[in-house]
């Protein structure tokens, strides 16, 4: 058999369309492996997405319980007349008027009107 050489012009255009395969088939994978770590996050975010739409749309009943919270807390923890700030201190002046101690200058000591 006659076999022709190829010329050098075919030779440059051989190698340069393998380069261009070579270089569409790793922009391809790039793009494969993107797209399914792409699809991953999204398996992964799209519960939590769902969770905080549902907390959203409940927004008016979870405010309205929050408001209710707060004013039981206020009702029961403090009590009517007390103020917030003061509670700790005032569970203490319960404490030693119940046990008949009285504060002077930093020291609690015993009631001198108890015998």
């Amino acid at each position: 058999m006659n076999r022709k050489a190829l010329r050098p012009e075919h030779v440059w255009l051989l190698i340069g369309a393998t380069a261009l395969v070579a270089l569409l088939i790793g922009i391809g994978s790039y793009a494969a492996t993107r797209y399914h770590a792409s699809t991953d996050l999204m398996s992964q975010i799209e519960p939590r997405f769902a969770r905080l739409a549902g907390l959203r749309s409940d927004g008016v009943r979870l405010r309205t319980t929050e408001q209710a919270l707060s004013a039981n807390l206020a009702r029961l923890a403090y009590g009517p007349e007390g103020d917030p700030a003061q509670t700790g201190n005032a569970a203490l002046q319960q404490l030693r008027t119940a046990h008949g101690l009285k504060r002077v200058a930093g020291i609690e000591q015993p009631s001198l009107a108890r015998t």
